[in-house]
């Protein structure tokens, strides 16, 4: 699937927040999230593998800032 893609983003989110977004957007019960993620690449295998990470466990300001930061790079490549 890589080999598809131009780039490939890893967001770092905490566990909380994992556990919880999959709670609140998905109405996952409790163990959801552990058991997906147990069938799944691991988190440091991913980040390893991509290109440019961001980290959503801040404010959502920041969140964005990083993104415009990635753009800024991607788009100065091309």
């Amino acid at each position: 699937l890589s080999l598809l893609c131009d780039f490939i983003i890893f967001v770092n989110t905490g566990w909380e927040h994992r556990v919880s977004r999959g709670k609140i957007s998905r109405h996952w019960q409790e163990g959801e999230v552990e058991r997906r993620e147990r069938y799944q690449m691991s988190l440091e295998e991913k980040r390893k593998r991509s290109d440019y990470v961001i980290d959503n466990n801040f404010t959502e300001e920041n969140t964005y800032r990083q993104i415009n930061e990635f753009w800024q790079i991607y788009l100065g490549k091309n």
